[in-house]
């Protein structure tokens, strides 16, 4: 193994953020050993995590980092750096001085969190536009209903007017705590990877964006690597990554018109373990008592449920008492009837996704079940 001969804290890392191999032929330079040289100081800086030294490089994965490090007997750790997660990405070096520290957090709390602007342009002849929320196909399952998300696919792809987004549990997860029994997943995670990627590709330009959800989030804690698998299928599909929760603002307008119309939305995989009916129903409504956006969404609890909320309040332009309607939606699942939710006398759930009207030339919002 090549023996360090300069400190990694010496190193002028910041020149080299995003320029691949740049530094490699840095290290090179009138050195013969310099490639060794150079994955020694890879290792010791990222702390042997090649998506980390990848990302800092500007690779979009960390295979060609991992060669490298193997090349010259480095292992490829990972429980304890930074890696792609639900999270983020960004981790301060431990080994900063304090004050350096302190300042970083100090921005670090500062920071603004905005909404995703979804701005869709709908093609001349249309008053409405549909949105389809996707959750919960938690392939890889033998249960999990591929034909149906293939239908709906196939739909959305014919229908000019219409966009989806992910909400989450696109990986089917069983943890040794869990209800679901072992054995159920017929496919593991890089097989349902590029399943879905073969899926979605398709009708990916008309995708505003993908959540992660509670599987995914079992992934994560139980490689212990902090890897959020939903990260690589969004990275797959060319879409943004939206994590758990997020804001989306939809910013409409038909192609032959000026008139724009604002929806403001809000998505959350979901909470809790409800089974009944009404526990479900008040698992959707305290998410929406969590925001104040007048389309709120979830999955997580595999059923079909619509909820019109209305509150009172004033105008301000005209003082008079008016009444602000939103609207909330749980989507159903692609699991189908069986294995937990038989097990437990728990009642069939509608199968697929649910469409969002949204007006086009007017404000109005109506979900179609």
């Amino acid at each position: 193994m090549p023996k360090t001969t300069q400190a990694s804290d010496a190193i002028p890392w910041e020149d080299f953020r995003g320029n691949r191999w740049e530094f490699v032929r840095w290290c090179k330079q009138d050195d013969p050993n310099g490639e060794g040289r150079a994955a020694a100081l890879l290792h010791q800086k990222f702390a042997g995590n090649s998506q980390w030294a990848a990302d800092f490089l500007g690779f979009k994965r960390g295979e060609s980092v991992a060669d490298l490090w193997k090349q010259y007997g480095y292992a490829t750790l990972g429980r304890e750096a930074q890696r792609r997660t639900s999270l983020g990405t960004e981790r301060f070096d431990d080994d900063e001085p304090a004050e350096v520290l302190v300042a970083k957090l100090r921005e670090y709390s500062l920071r603004k969190v905005y909404a995703h602007l979804n701005e869709w342009v709908v093609p001349a002849g249309y008053d409405e536009a549909w949105l389809v929320p996707i959750c919960d196909i938690q392939g890889g399952h033998r249960l999990s209903a591929i034909d149906r998300l293939c239908a709906l696919c196939e739909w959305i792809e014919a229908t000019p007017n219409c966009m989806w987004f992910g909400g989450g549990d696109w990986y089917d997860f069983v943890c040794s705590t869990g209800k679901q029994k072992k054995g159920n997943e017929i496919m593991g995670p890089r097989g349902t990877r590029k399943v879905l990627k073969h899926i979605f590709w398709p009708i990916r330009k008309k995708c505003i964006g993908l959540g992660t959800g509670n599987h995914e989030l079992q992934i994560e804690r139980a490689t212990q690597v902090e890897w959020d698998p939903c990260h690589d299928l969004a990275e797959d599909l060319e879409v943004p990554f939206l994590g758990y929760a997020f804001h989306i603002v939809h910013k409409i307008r038909a192609e032959d018109s000026k008139h724009i119309e604002w929806y403001y939305h809000y998505h959350s995989h979901g909470k809790g373990g409800a089974a009944t009916a009404s526990g479900r129903t008040n698992a959707l409504l305290q998410i929406a008592a969590t925001t104040t956006a007048e389309l709120v969404s979830c999955g997580h609890l595999h059923d079909e449920i619509s909820r019109t909320i209305i509150q009172r309040g004033v105008d301000p332009k005209t003082l008079e008492i008016v009444d602000h309607k939103r609207l909330a939606v749980m989507t159903p699942s692609f699991q189908k009837y069986g294995d937990f939710a038989e097990r437990m006398a728990l009642p069939p759930a509608p199968l697929g996704s649910i469409s969002i009207r949204l007006g086009v030339d007017r404000h109005s919002l109506h979900v179609r079940q």
